[in-house]
């Protein structure tokens, strides 16, 4: 099946978090590096929605590790893949809720 792809806003703003983060911490090619490995898992996701494992703390949502640092966390619609949160690692969890 063909899923279309959807990004909340709080998806967008973590994204432009994370850009803004490597592009002050390392080099542009760095924040390329990040975004083909992004696409990359995005496109693997798409392909392959139920291959990630269900959120102990988001139940509807699936979530994927990007590296170290970042997970998507996602959820499967009728016919879309929404990108709810790229997760910064270090942050709490619990105080998404």
């Amino acid at each position: 099946m063909d899923y279309n792809l959807r990004w909340t806003e709080e998806s967008v703003r973590n994204l432009d978090e994370i850009i803004k983060d490597i592009r002050k911490k390392w080099s542009e090619k760095e924040v390329d590096n990040f975004r083909s490995m992004l696409k990359s898992k995005i496109e693997f996701i798409l392909n392959n929605p139920f291959l990630y494992q269900a959120s102990d703390y988001f139940p509807k949502m699936r979530k994927a590790v990007l590296n170290k640092k970042t997970t998507i966390f996602y959820q499967v619609d009728k016919d879309s893949i929404i990108i709810a949160y790229l997760h910064i690692n270090k942050k709490d969890l619990n105080k998404l809720n």
